[in-house]
């Protein structure tokens, strides 16, 4: 993908959301049109139009990603180069549904997007978390229980092991201690979120 895509995240990152419309602009003039319009719905939304960033990475998704089932939201087939782009579309969409407080949309939107790339921890995170929420703490543990968690992960583990009085959480808070201390020793302390989540 164009060198622009990396800059603009790093804009949105940083907080400087309409600074990053000029690099979408030049993912789509490079010919990336999907990559372009996801890029720029995800600088609308952030900038006060989230109802036309939501309309815009729907249009694109019906054509690209997603079919309609009974159950809600599915993934259409797809070669497996373009799983990636589809989660990253599928992950603003549930993020749009979570905004606009529905959060029933928004869990149909992260289990199609976590189904295109169930190794990506941000979405099996947010899911967990809007389970968690929800009060469906042993869906939550289930997610989150992989064999090599994250710190942030362990530590949505350990919030659903709490609220569901498992007698693992001990070794699920030493696992976190462990973690931690190995990060700080290599000088890469946890992300202030996983901190307060911790």
């Amino acid at each position: 993908l164009p060198d622009a895509l990396p800059i603009s995240s790093v804009k949105m990152v940083n907080g400087h959301a309409a600074a990053a419309r000029a690099d979408c602009a030049g993912v789509l003039a490079a010919g990336e049109s999907t990559a372009g319009t996801i890029c720029l719905a995800q600088v609308l939304a952030a900038t006060g139009g989230l109802s036309r960033a939501d309309a815009l990475l729907k249009t694109l998704a019906a054509r690209e990603y997603i079919t309609s089932t009974t159950r809600g939201v599915g993934v259409s087939a797809a070669p497996a180069g373009d799983n990636a782009m589809r989660a990253w579309a599928l992950w603003l969409l549930a993020d749009f549904a979570d905004r606009a407080g529905d959060s029933r949309e928004c869990e149909s939107y992260l289990r199609a997007a976590l189904t295109a790339a169930p190794n990506n921890e941000g979405i099996r995170s947010a899911l967990s978390d809007l389970l968690l929420a929800r009060g469906q703490y042993r869906e939550a543990l289930a997610l989150v229980d992989l064999p090599a968690p994250t710190i942030g992960l362990l530590a949505r583990r350990a919030r659903a092991q709490q609220l569901l009085r498992d007698p693992s959480l001990a070794e699920t808070r030493t696992q976190i201690e462990d973690l931690v201390s190995l990060a700080s020793r290599r000088g890469d302390p946890p992300h202030l979120r996983e901190e307060a989540l911790v």
